[in-house]
C-alpha cells in the first residue's frame, strides 16, 4: 500500500527518516519515495494577465510503500481529500486520512 505523507519540512522529514532506518536501511519490505515541494502553478486570468505567480507547497511530501505504515508516521499521513501530486502507474492502493 502507498501511504502518501507531509511534514514541515525536509528536516522534519530527515528526523522521522533517522529514527525508521535499520543500520543505515529502510526496514525490509518499505520502499520510500521522496516527492519534495510540491509545485504550485501559476493562475491567468482570461487574457493571459498574470494573477499568480508559480510557487511551492509549504510541506515536504513522501509517499511509502510498505504493508503496514510504522505507528511513529500515521499522524502525518494527507487527508484524503487533499490532492497529492504523485501517482504510482497502475496503484490503486493508496492510503491517506
Amino acid at each position: 500500500m502507498v501511504h502518501k505523507l507531509s511534514f514541515t519540512s525536509k528536516r522534519a522529514w530527515t528526523t522521522a527518516k533517522n529514527k525508521l532506518l535499520i543500520e543505515g536501511n529502510y526496514p525490509k519490505g518499505m520502499a520510500v519515495i521522496e516527492i519534495g515541494k510540491i509545485p504550485i502553478d501559476a493562475t491567468y486570468d482570461e487574457e493571459g494577465n498574470l494573477l499568480t505567480e508559480a510557487s511551492f507547497q509549504t510541506d515536504y511530501a513522501i509517499d511509502i510503500d510498505c504493508e503496514v505504515l510504522p505507528d511513529t508516521l500515521t499522524s502525518k499521513l494527507i487527508p484524503a481529500k487533499d490532492k497529492y501530486y504523485h501517482q504510482i502507474a497502475g496503484r490503486t492502493d493508496i492510503n491517506t486520512l
